[in-house]
């Protein structure tokens, strides 16, 4: 059996769970948090890492940046891929998997979702890396990346223990203002 990640079946089965037409939407809101945070100038290269089908790419492209997409989910990228071409932007998607960047032997948990629909009942278990934010700063720098700080969410509030998410932003190369 695969491993939750490269299984296809998987990633069909949560992509209503993950992208939502209401989550979908909310991408311009989070674009403009993470544009906020990233302080780029106009026309610089982001790389949007596990694109999914693209709705942060799309965004930032959308508004004048050279954007790569990856992700490891070929359906995902070939809806990515429409969906950019569709709006006449140049985005360059990459089939990939990211986990290339990380060590074997990181920290893990492993999430277990039951979904229900048309009364039929699907149970998903997959494992995921958890990093603490020293740990993420320090594989960042360790790739390249420079000036790299850490947020607890898309507006920009300090990383602390009531932070919902981690949120780098790291500049490689002279990109940003």
């Amino acid at each position: 059996m695969k491993p939750w990640y490269e299984d296809d079946d998987f990633w069909a089965a949560a992509e209503a769970v993950l992208f939502p037409p209401d989550r979908l939407a909310a991408a311009k809101t989070e674009t403009d948090g993470v544009l906020k945070l990233l302080s780029l100038k106009p026309g610089a290269r982001i790389l949007d890492l596990c694109c999914g089908p693209g709705r942060h790419a799309v965004e930032m492209a959308r508004r004048g940046y050279k954007v790569t997409g990856a992700d490891r989910n070929k359906a995902y990228l070939e809806r990515a891929r429409k969906s950019a071409k569709g709006l006449g932007l140049e985005i360059e998607f990459v089939e990939e998997d990211m986990r290339r960047f990380v060590s074997k032997d990181w920290k893990w948990m492993s999430p277990r979702w039951i979904i229900v629909k048309n009364g039929k009942r699907q149970e998903l278990r997959w494992k995921i890396r958890l990093y603490s934010a020293a740990e993420f700063k320090t594989l960042l720098q360790g790739m390249g990346f420079q000036e790299v700080r850490v947020y607890g969410n898309l507006d920009g509030l300090p990383y602390g223990r009531s932070a919902k998410r981690l949120v780098a932003v790291a500049h490689k190369g002279r990109q940003h203002a």
